[in-house]
């Protein structure tokens, strides 16, 4: 099992650096990354005094 899942994990990875290869793509990721990053820090921006740290 070690081994299928290691041979599968390295098709993917294969695929995965010939994708980065597209600069479309590669600007595409950074832009969805970015924006879900934003969405992330948008929804949990509290700033609160007083709670302990």
């Amino acid at each position: 099992m070690i081994l299928g899942a290691s041979s599968v994990g390295a098709k993917f990875l294969g695929r995965v650096i010939n994708y980065t290869e597209d600069k479309t793509i590669t600007v595409a990721t950074g832009y969805i990354t970015f924006l879900m990053g934003l969405a992330t820090v948008v929804a949990h921006n509290v700033w609160v005094a007083g709670i302990g740290f």
